[in-house]
């Protein structure tokens, strides 16, 4: 008869920390969908990547969805025909964020890149990524900005995910009269609406 392995100490404390943080991220992901109409969407989606099963993956710092979940958000009910979306892209994801882009509703236009200039090593397979892009969406009659600004911006990076305070000014230079709400936000800014899992 086969002896069943006793686990160590060490898989049982992983096992206990997995199972929590499988409960934390579904009882964030039960959260009520904003409601209101907004002009500037400015979105950071929790991307699902194939490796989960790393330490520095995105699953082991927040709840991630797959991209046919993020489509199915109900985005489009918060925008009207003159609304922008902004919309945190990765590099190996670009295509995905495309698709997201349609199916919410806008129609790409162009993007800007944040360069990182200190903070957190770039990762990735074949390139170690030092910059991320903010694609820009319109809808049917949004009108061109205030202000425009060059495509590429510097700005340090922090913890994982975080987005440099540089975007939202730029953001708030380009739309000053619009109403703004960041979807996946992680910390809460005055004069937006919020919705996420760390605010």
């Amino acid at each position: 008869r086969e002896k069943k392995e006793i686990p160590t100490v060490h898989k049982v404390l992983q096992e206990i920390k997995r199972e929590a943080v499988q409960k934390r991220h579904q009882s964030l992901r039960n959260q009520p969908f904003p409601t209101g109409k907004y002009g500037v969407i400015l979105a950071d989606p929790a991307w699902e990547y194939k490796n989960s099963g790393f330490r520095s993956s995105a699953n082991s710092h927040y709840p991630t969805m797959a991209t046919e979940q993020i489509c199915k958000l109900d985005v489009p009910s918060l925008c009207t025909d003159s609304s922008i979306l902004f919309l945190w892209a990765t590099n190996p994801l670009l295509l995905e964020a495309i698709e997201v882009m349609w199916a919410w509703g806008f129609t790409y236009v162009t993007n800007m890149a944040w360069a990182k200039t200190v903070g957190r090593e770039g990762i990735g397979w074949f390139a170690k990524s030092k910059h991320e892009l903010l694609l820009i969406g319109v809808g049917k009659n949004t009108p061109h900005p205030s202000e425009r600004f060059d495509s590429c911006f510097e700005a340090p990076s922090s913890e994982h995910s975080k987005k440099p305070e540089r975007a939202y000014q730029i953001i708030e230079s380009m739309y000053p009269d619009y109403t703004k709400i960041e979807l996946f936000a992680r910390s809460r800014r005055e004069g937006w609406g919020q919705w996420g899992n760390e605010c």
